[in-house]
């Protein structure tokens, strides 16, 4: 039995695989790009899905240099063009790999799930938000308190607790 949290037969594999790059590959670019990838390094991407970071890495270490792309399904990469990046067919959980061969080993790591790049939309969707928003959403909690004070001051001057559930549902 497969641990695979994905069918690798689902249709819709491959649309998936590339939101992922959308939402991830530029900032693991930038990352590796910061570490110095450059002509002549061997590298190794694991669980390399589509292939997005594979291809730019061949690119960037040139004819001088190594990529090998690893994961479980590897279809997606077929026919690459690259003459320096060699797919393989792995899985990291049960077959050994030589770590002394590359300079870089990459992988997504756990932040860069699903999970947490729809968190992470939201939140820049929250930050994102109108000036406008920004004031409403501030001054909510303080017309909420100014009404629960009229409500109760509607309700000692008649005495009725009928007023300041009427203010409330009139105001709110």
């Amino acid at each position: 039995m497969s641990t695979y949290v994905f069918d690798q037969a689902w249709q819709k594999e491959r649309a998936r695989l590339s939101a992922l790059e959308s939402l991830f590959d530029h900032a693991s670019r930038r990352i590796l790009s910061d570490l110095g990838v450059g002509r002549g390094w061997r590298c190794l991407e694991v669980g390399c899905g589509a292939g997005g970071v594979a291809l730019w890495l061949a690119d960037q270490v040139g004819e001088t240099g190594r990529v090998v792309a690893t994961d479980l399904d590897t279809r997606f990469l077929e026919g690459h063009g690259r003459a320096n990046l060699d797919v393989r067919a792995h899985n990291i959980v049960t077959d050994a790999i030589d770590e002394d061969a590359f300079d870089l080993i990459a992988s997504r790591r756990a932040a860069e799930s699903t999970y947490a790049g729809i968190v992470r939309l939201v939140e820049e969707a929250q930050r994102s938000k109108a000036p406008m928003s920004r004031l409403a959403d501030r001054l909510a909690l303080v017309f909420l308190g100014l009404t629960v004070v009229i409500a109760g001051a509607a309700w000692l001057w008649a005495g009725d607790p009928i007023r300041a559930v009427a203010v409330l549902v009139v105001v709110l």
